[in-house]
């Protein structure tokens, strides 16, 4: 009894160039903001160049996560990219190393959603902050989803075009946070020096 293992020698379907520009893309929007939330928590906590406040213990956590997300959203996109060359033998004898890639992106993604959930539940008064929050689940994480449930034999061939906004929102994030840190960074700054006449 001969065991048929034809398969293992398959490669995946290929993605249109559109699907590999879309993985490159959410691959670079993962390690960019990877780098920014790693570098605030390194700012904040490390090199103390950012004020710590207290009230923002769970932004800082919210950031922390975001980090996480995005390492591992990366990591997910690589082996996304691999799968479409000769590499994907070795997912195919290693099943599980996929696996433990993979599953920490959605426990990481639904950790994410409690901090933000306890996030804007804690701040009674919204902030730029909670606002920006708001902002990129609604553009980056509700619409696409939505938009893509009209349509979904138009986005198939695109390949992870859910990722892609996710980290492209995470990615805006970073920014308009970094931009907001930066500037009440300056203010306090700015308020702390005493002219002298």
């Amino acid at each position: 009894m001969a065991i048929e293992t034809s398969y293992l020698h398959m490669r995946m379907p290929p993605l249109f160039v559109t699907g590999i520009l879309i993985n490159i893309s959410a691959l670079l929007f993962s390690a960019i903001s990877t780098i920014i939330f790693s570098y605030f928590l390194l700012s904040i906590f490390c090199f103390k160049t950012v004020k710590k406040v207290e009230s923002l213990d769970l932004f800082y956590c919210h950031f922390f996560y975001d980090a996480l997300f995005s390492f591992t959203t990366l990591l997910n996109m690589i082996i996304m990219l691999l799968s479409q060359t000769e590499a994907v033998q070795f997912f195919i004898d290693n099943r599980n190393f996929a696996f433990f890639i993979v599953y920490p992106v959605y426990l990481t993604g639904s950790m994410r959603a409690i901090i933000v959930l306890l996030v804007e539940v804690d701040r009674a008064v919204a902030n730029r902050l909670a606002l920006i929050d708001i902002f990129v689940i609604v553009v980056f994480d509700i619409n696409p989803s939505f938009v893509m449930s009209f349509y979904p034999n138009f986005w198939e061939p695109m390949g992870p075009i859910n990722s892609f906004f996710k980290t492209m929102g995470l990615t805006v994030e970073a920014f308009l946070i970094r931009r907001n840190l930066k500037r009440q960074n300056s203010k306090q700054i700015s308020n702390s020096v005493v002219q002298v006449a």
